[in-house]
């Protein structure tokens, strides 16, 4: 079993401050909740870097944190840069996965679908997190029944 934890309320911390707290704790792995707070360990010209600091430490990112909603048509072009910006971090760190969350709203499915062909390319899944609309295991089980790919799938949250 590997053990990581998130960067989620951890402000103003470096990516590297979040490297040397994973070495000492002995964790497994970085969850990386929001690129933008990491925005500069992730310029294109430092992210090879960055994945290489995590290698030399025996760390990984096992997941990458959309913070964007999936369901709001208010804020959907927003939310589709920030994924694909996500899906361009998570191959470059050999990031399986992205989390996304549908708080409110109902444009997930158009979106996801969108941004599906450019996750499997990168070899990234979309998981969708079990909170806000999709909190109802009816609702989500319907939405992962109609893309049946192995490239969505549900975070459990």
């Amino acid at each position: 079993m590997k053990l990581s934890f998130s960067t989620n309320y951890w402000k103003d911390y470096s990516f590297e401050q979040f490297v040397g707290y994973a070495v000492e704790y002995k964790f497994d792995g970085i969850e990386i909740h929001d690129i933008k707070s990491l925005a500069d360990a992730l310029k294109p010209e430092k992210i090879s870097g960055s994945y290489h600091k995590l290698a030399e430490n025996g760390l990984c990112v096992p997941c990458i944190d959309a913070t964007g909603d999936i369901a709001d048509p208010s804020c959907a072009e927003d939310t589709e840069k920030e994924i694909l910006a996500c899906i361009s971090v998570a191959k470059k760190l050999h990031a399986p996965y992205i989390r996304l969350r549908a708080i409110r709203g109902d444009g997930s499915e158009q979106l996801v679908r969108k941004l599906l062909p450019e996750a499997e390319q990168a070899g990234v899944v979309l998981l969708i997190e079990t909170v806000g609309i999709f909190a109802d295991t009816q609702r989500l089980r319907d939405f992962l029944s109609d893309f049946a790919t192995d490239s969505v799938g549900a975070l459990w949250d």
